[in-house]
């Protein structure tokens, strides 16, 4: 398994994802290492805790926003 945050970036204490990849490259480089790695693992790999919240919420208690899945699904 692979866990990525346990938060919503809009909580306050997860940071947000950097689409460009040009200030915090940490996301890119942990799918990178993700899928060079899946094909050593017989079982494949999961993602695990990828946080819930999206951007058309409005960061209101238990609707917080966050860019992971868009991130993750954006990516070519």
């Amino acid at each position: 398994m692979v866990e990525w945050s346990d938060r919503d970036a809009g909580s306050g204490l997860r940071p947000w994802w950097d689409d460009t990849n040009q200030h915090v490259a940490a996301p890119h480089a942990a799918i990178l290492w993700e899928n060079a790695s899946r094909p050593r693992h017989t079982n494949g790999l999961m993602l695990w805790q990828m946080p819930v919240g999206n951007m058309s919420l409005d960061n209101t208690c238990d609707h917080y926003r966050d860019n992971r899945a868009a991130y993750v699904f954006n990516i070519t």
